[in-house]
């Protein structure tokens, strides 16, 4: 496969080869023979390049039906591991879940998500191709009788090969979505044997699966949207406290569809009363390969970054979420604004009118308890009508955070800021029984009250 100009090569981590495009929208990586290679390389370069929408698999394959001839290309859209096996009864080719439960109710074959199918007919749409299951497994079969004793597995089975199974164990831990494609290298049953046959038609094969790998190359540049060309949200983490170190950029630095845009905080080295090890915005900058600012106005100064913002996620101190809400908005970015909205009803409702005004620009709350899967089936029970008319709730919610709100020094936690006409427990945890009572029961309160009991050492609520 000749790459064009433009293209950056490097070696990764166990001596597999690894070609980025100019354009960062395609990458290219060389593994070797059988489902531990292709596990391992494929791995390697999600670690390396975590702008990955879909995997790809390619190489050449044995027919198990016979109007396979070499050089015919096969799209997967089943991969079924043919040698994964713990007895007759205990599992089947392709399960990997014996301490599932439910495992005889699951499918052993790994499906290919339908619109990454339909991209792929559409990419070989000028290439001759069939579409079935295609058998992986650690072993070069080498007998037609052998291949028939596979084919019998699956009554849709094209092809075996023996890599396909473990680039796909990778990008289902990645949850990324697989495609497979193989190009024929031997026969169900040629006269002079199947060695023979793949020796003789194995570089045929490999030149038909290079033009299909350039062919998806050019796909993929010339392609403005769809499964090959999605990238990854970019995500500015507004707030560099105790939570976000603790929490949002470790999942956003994880995650495969996002990456961090930038890190905000006005300390250059924030502090937490209960947590020693944080870092400051120059160590935070190195470990997640992203530029800092002191607030979120400088951010917006840095014009190129600022439109490259797809969203933030705001993690700052409850009195300044009126502004730093208002500007996100202002700039397009999409929101998820860290519990509670607000500490001031009419900042609260400037920022709902503001999301208002922006229905294409996604503004939500991280009441996280909301999405847990009670909460979801509670409010579906009560949809449903099975628990009548709610006309009473009573609801309790405790946490072991005394020390966090009684400590007079915790200032973030304690003590009023802005608008803020206290603080504590009440302001900073409520939220979330509030959000689960209006999530599970539908209610929309008319009028409210509170009565707080202040702490005698902080003066906060407890």
């Amino acid at each position: 496969l000749q790459l064009p100009l433009g293209w950056a090569a490097t070696m990764l981590v166990g001596g597999f080869s690894f070609h980025e495009a100019a354009s960062g929208r395609l990458a290219l990586v060389r593994s070797g023979v059988g489902p531990v290679m292709g596990a391992l390389a494929a791995q390697a370069a999600l670690l390396r390049w975590k702008g990955a929408a879909v995997i790809v698999s390619l190489g050449v394959g044995g027919a198990l039906s016979e109007e396979q001839q070499p050089g015919d290309c096969v799209l997967a859209s089943r991969v079924l591991k043919h040698d994964t096996r713990c007895g007759s009864d205990l599992m089947r080719p392709g399960e990997l879940w014996l301490s599932n439960p439910d495992r005889g109710k699951l499918e052993p074959a790994y499906t290919v998500a339908e619109e990454v199918l339909t991209w792929a007919r559409s990419v070989l749409a000028a290439t001759p191709h069939r579409v079935g299951t295609l058998l992986s497994g650690d072993e070069f079969v080498a007998d037609a009788a052998r291949k028939r004793e596979l084919r019998a597995l699956d009554a849709r089975a094209l092809a075996v090969d023996m890599e396909a199974g473990g680039v796909e164990q990778a990008a289902r831990a990645h949850q990324l979505p697989f495609l497979a494609l193989r190009t024929i290298a031997d026969r169900l049953d040629p006269a002079g044997g199947i060695a023979d046959d793949y020796l003789h038609a194995k570089e045929s094969a490999a030149r038909a699966a290079a033009a299909i790998v350039a062919h998806i190359a050019s796909q993929a540049e010339d392609q403005p949207s769809g499964a090959a060309s999605r990238r990854r949200a970019r995500i500015a983490v507004i707030g560099a406290g105790n939570w976000s170190q603790g929490w949002h950029l470790p999942h956003l630095a994880a995650r495969a569809d996002a990456e961090i845009a930038a890190i905000v905080d006005t300390a250059a080295h924030p502090k937490a009363i209960y947590n020693d090890k944080m870092l400051s915005l120059s160590e935070l900058a190195r470990r997640y390969n992203a530029p800092t600012f002191s607030s979120v106005d400088a951010l917006l100064a840095d014009d190129a970054l600022a439109r490259s913002v797809d969203g933030i996620i705001c993690a700052t101190p409850h009195a300044a979420h009126l502004h730093v809400g208002l500007r996100a908005l202002g700039a397009g970015w999409h929101v998820l604004m860290e519990k509670p909205l607000a500490t001031d009803v009419a900042q609260a409702r400037a920022l709902v009118d503001a999301a208002h005004a922006r229905p294409k620009q996604a503004f939500l709350i991280n009441n996280s308890a909301n999405w847990r899967r009670g909460a979801r089936a509670a409010a579906e029970m009560v949809a449903a009508g099975k628990l009548g008319a709610v006309r009473h709730v009573t609801a309790v919610f405790a946490a072991p955070l005394r020390e966090l709100f009684d400590d007079a020094t915790n200032a973030t936690w304690v003590a009023p800021s802005g608008g803020m006409l206290g603080n504590g427990f009440g302001w900073g945890q409520f939220a979330h029984t509030f959000a689960w009572v209006y999530r599970v029961s539908g209610l929309t309160p008319r009028r409210v009250f509170a009565v707080l009991s202040p702490s005698q050492n902080s003066d906060a609520d407890v």
